[in-house]
């Protein structure tokens, strides 16, 4: 008789996902560890989207050095990706943006807009690119810009015309779930303040 093929074996344990190999001869090491998570991306974007004080999303990335920008109302689903911080951040699942290639000419599609290269737009001095994108947006509304870290449901990135924006470059974290459970906090007790107003 034959050596039976390798397969491929997923298991759910103590919600750890396993890569276990059942064949005579292969890796007996039998188990490579992958995240796993309790949170739906949906659920955790939704609620993102229902607690957020911003009114809309301005999104940009970059391709071969290019960058393009977005203005969404929502951010689609197809964008965005359940991920985990560093334990060194507490763990804790977060969503954040997911711009794979594939996401990208969606977004082109959609109408993404040419607006200059990295190097025309960007200020070099400025180290995150979140932050450099936010300075771009704000120095461009004629606005003076400072980093800040004002949550996302408290108050957008920045303010036009009574307009307020989130402020999105390339894979940026859009909040964890600790973060978005406080925003459900805040959001309902405001809520109930406004009710007995």
């Amino acid at each position: 008789m034959g050596r039976l093929p390798d397969l491929l074996i997923l298991t759910q344990k103590d919600f750890s996902v396993h890569i276990c190999y059942n064949s005579v001869g292969t890796n007996r090491k039998g188990v490579l560890p992958m995240k796993s998570f309790v949170n739906s991306v949906s659920g955790l974007l939704n609620d993102y989207e229902r607690t957020t004080a911003a009114d809309f999303t301005r999104y940009a990335f970059p391709i071969d050095g290019k960058v393009y920008e977005i203005v969404l109302k929502a951010l689609p689903l197809w964008l965005v990706k359940l991920d985990r911080e560093s334990s060194k951040h507490g763990g804790a699942e977060k969503i954040r943006i997911n711009p794979t290639a594939i996401n990208k000419q969606k977004l082109l599609r959609m109408g993404a807009a040419y607006i200059g290269t990295i190097e025309e737009l960007f200020d070099p001095t400025v180290k995150n690119k979140g932050h450099k994108y936010e300075k771009y947006c704000t120095e461009k509304a004629g606005q003076a810009w400072k980093a800040d870290r004002i949550e996302y449901y408290k108050d957008g990135d920045l303010t036009v015309n009574g307009i307020k924006y989130q402020i999105k470059y390339d894979d940026a974290s859009l909040a964890n779930v600790n973060t978005i459970n406080a925003a459900k906090q805040y959001r309902n007790s405001q809520a109930a303040m406004d009710a007995y107003a």
